[in-house]
């Protein structure tokens, strides 16, 4: 096992071997439909099939958070302390979800840390210049879902840029 990765938490269910045989079955009709030159939705996309090759899985974290920030209201979801919790209910939504759907045997969330410095900023000054400040309701999120990520035994990668 690598130093920089874990394996992946299992929220499965005691029915995943049955899952698993389902989703075989799945994928050859949707194979079918595909050699024919039928089109094939998203929904219908074949499931990928379980290897014992070992499967890492890297996320986005920043690019999850604010997806999951601004697809949940902030006003909604809140301690009692006022600290918002949308993005880190959102992003762990997520990440359940894509454990069951890509069953990953090891899994690392990578953050961009902000830094003035990065090659980017050299290069092209208004690089990101166009954005909007980050929303307040966002504060503290990201440092709460690392700890969470923590608290799961998921490895969290922060690198500049």
């Amino acid at each position: 096992m690598s130093e920089t990765t874990k394996p992946a938490p299992s929220p499965l269910s005691a029915d995943a071997t049955a899952a698993e045989n389902a989703s075989v079955l799945v994928a050859e009709p949707v194979q079918r439909l595909r050699r024919s030159g039928a089109e094939v939705s998203a929904t219908e996309a074949p499931v990928i099939p379980i290897t014992d090759q070992p499967r890492l899985m890297v996320l986005d974290g920043h690019s999850m958070a604010f997806r999951a920030f601004f697809a949940l209201p902030a006003d909604k979801f809140s301690t009692s302390n006022g600290q918002h919790t949308n993005a880190i209910h959102g992003f762990t939504s997520m990440l359940i979800n894509l454990i069951k759907e890509q069953k990953p045997t090891h899994i690392a969330v990578a953050f961009d840390v902000s830094d003035e410095t990065t090659h980017r900023k050299a290069e092209y000054s208004d690089y990101k210049g166009g954005r909007n400040e980050t929303p307040r309701e966002m504060s503290g999120q990201i440092d709460l879902i690392d700890k969470v990520m923590g608290a799961w035994g998921i490895k969290t990668i922060k690198q500049p840029g």
